[in-house]
Parts: C-alpha cells; structure tokens; sequence
C-alpha cells in the first residue's frame, strides 16, 4: 500500500494529567509524618524464615511457603511486618544506636485468605509496622512513646477522633486471621487494638491495628530490651480519615487551664477514668465554650501497689466571655463527684 499513502495526522488524545493514586499519596504523606517524629523508614524482605514468625510468636502454617525459595532463609511470605522489624532491633542496638525508632510500610499475605476482587490470588493486605527501642527509659514506658508517635500520625490525618484504644486482652478480634497474627507478638496485658468508632459508617467496630509492647517470649528470642514497643496498622484507617480541614474557632477569650489529680485503684483502666470524668465535666459545662482534657501524669508509688495517681489537665475557654473560677470549679466537682461514685477515686 506505500507508507506515504498513510494520513499525517496524529490520534486526537486528552492532556489531562493522570488522576493520582490515593494509597500512594497516603503512603507518602505517612513517610513524611513519621521521619518528621524522628523515625526511620526500612526496606526489609518480603519472605523470611520460619523461625522467624514462631519467634514473633506468629503460626508459620498459616503463611505461603515457597517451593523455589531463593535461600533458606527466604522461605515463607510475611504474614505481617511486625517480625522483619523486630530483628532489625538488636542489630541496631549492637551497633551503638541506644534509641531509635523504625517503620516500613508493605504487604502482608494470609493462607487461605483470597482477594475477594479475584478469588484465585491471594489476598494482600496494605500495613504500616513501626518499633520504637531504646536501651534505657528515657521518655516514660515504651508503650506511651510509640502511641506518641501513632497519635501524631493519627492527627496529622486528622483520623484522631475515628479510633479509640481498647485493650488487647479483652478485644474482640472476630476470629480474624490477619488480626490474630498481627497482635501475636504484642503482650496482651500491655498493649492496645484499636477499634473504629465512626457511627454511622461501615467501618464502625472493625479493628485497624493494634499497639503495645511485646511478649518476653518475643523480646528473649529475638534479644529485645524492655524498653521496646510498636504498633501495627492499616493504612486505610489513615486514607480514609476525616476530611481534610476541619476547623474550629478558637475562642478570643482568655482560657482557663486546671489540674486534676485523682487516687484511684491500680486495676482501674486510665482510658474508663478519662471517659469518666470528660462525662462529669460536660454535665457543668456552660454554652459556648471550647473544652480539653490529656493525660499529664500517672504515678504509683511503690509502698503503695493497691493505688494510682492519675493527673489530667482540662482546659476550657468561652465564646462570649472571661469564664469564673467558679464556673471552671463547678465543673472539676462535678468530675471528681462522677469519678468517687464509680471508681471511688480520692482527690488529691
């Protein structure tokens, strides 16, 4: 036919620029807030060795095992990325690094566990694993640290009010596989999943991850200080947070900050306290205002195992008006009066 007899005119094609990939982006943005905390991101293997996952305390059955396997150390598919970076700590520490904080964000299979999409390939499963190490407490509990870390992270996606911490000995985990092996290395008297709180919504009362410190099992094989804690998440949770840019008015009036400290038995959980007394003080509370509450301080002195101090700052400021030590004074009695009927908390 003759390639000169072919028309000379380009296919008409659009210049819009390709449409971005959201789990990307939350990737990225979850890089940038972690190495902003201070921690390190790593790239570990995919595949490990057996050993490995039953000294994380995971079931190497239920993970892929490769009949071609490279090296015998490269035998079976990551069921999490808790365990890759677990054996990255003492490494670290041998080195000289005596606190240091380590993430990775990958993929994780479970046996039997198919795509729903596509039946005939196994499920992935997108996780952010993160460890934080330091040879002595500096910062408090190891626990308190890395949930610093993943509160920041939380807000920083504005996902802070979506999830709330419930402790992994009492949580349901649905008989779920991934969930089951995510938390196996986690001490369940030390350590937190977090459940979705969204009313409303799908996801309300699924579990995205789960924080804590670790199984003397786990940090005796694998050589881990005390001081050693983590979490492991979905980053969906983050992807599908709030919407970006909620913004509260600031009051213009000059706000009012207290302390409460409060004596309270040993077994009683910080989390049932605060919710406690958040509820006391919204029953005084006046209109238009803008309350807080945190955590400053939980002590238990050793002469007294029986017993907890726990303090919290509220801090409150009005819409409208300079609000009066007696307004913010009523609303403190009203909290302490909730906390000694069901806790019998003691005011110190």
């Amino acid at each position: 036919y003759g390639f000169d007899k072919l028309p000379l005119k380009l296919p008409r094609r659009s210049i819009e620029p390709a449409g971005k990939n959201a789990l990307l982006e939350c990737k990225q943005q979850i890089r940038e807030n972690l190495v902003k905390s201070g921690a390190n991101e790593v790239l570990t293997y995919s595949f490990v060795h057996g050993k490995l996952l039953e000294r994380a305390g995971q079931d190497a059955s239920r993970a892929f095992k490769l009949a071609n396997a490279l090296s015998p150390e490269l035998q079976y598919y990551r069921l999490s990325l808790l365990p890759s970076l677990l054996e990255k700590v003492h490494p670290n520490a041998k080195a000289g690094y005596d606190e240091f904080a380590l993430f990775e964000i990958g993929k994780g299979h479970v046996l039997d566990e198919p795509d729903p999409a596509e039946p005939g390939v196994p499920k992935e499963v997108n996780t952010l694993g993160f460890v934080y190490a330091a040879k002595k407490p500096g910062q408090g509990a190891a626990y308190y640290v890395a949930c610093r870390y993943l509160m920041n992270l939380l807000a920083g996606f504005q996902a802070t009010g979506k999830v709330r911490l419930e402790p992994l000995a009492s949580a349901d985990l649905y008989n779920n596989p991934w969930l089951i092996q995510m938390t196996a290395p986690f001490e369940p008297g030390r350590s937190a999943v977090l459940r979705d709180v969204t009313k409303g919504s799908d996801t309300n009362g699924l579990v995205w991850g789960v924080a804590g410190e670790f199984k003397s099992s786990v940090r005796k094989a694998l050589k881990l200080s005390e001081n050693c804690a983590g979490f492991e998440i979905d980053p969906l949770l983050l992807q599908n947070g709030s919407e970006a840019g909620n913004y509260i008015e600031l009051p213009k009036y000059p706000k009012v900050e207290q302390d409460i400290s409060l004596r309270v038995p040993a077994d009683v959980r910080y989390r049932d306290l605060y919710d406690c007394v958040w509820d006391g003080l919204g029953k005084a509370q006046p209109e238009h205002t803008l309350p807080s509450l945190g955590p400053l301080d939980i002590y238990q002195s050793k002469d007294d195992q029986a017993h907890k101090n726990i303090t919290l700052r509220f801090t409150i400021a009005s819409y409208e008006r300079t609000l009066t030590d007696a307004e913010v004074h009523a609303m403190l009695d009203a909290a302490a009066a909730a906390a000694r009927e069901k806790f019998g908390a003691e005011v110190l």
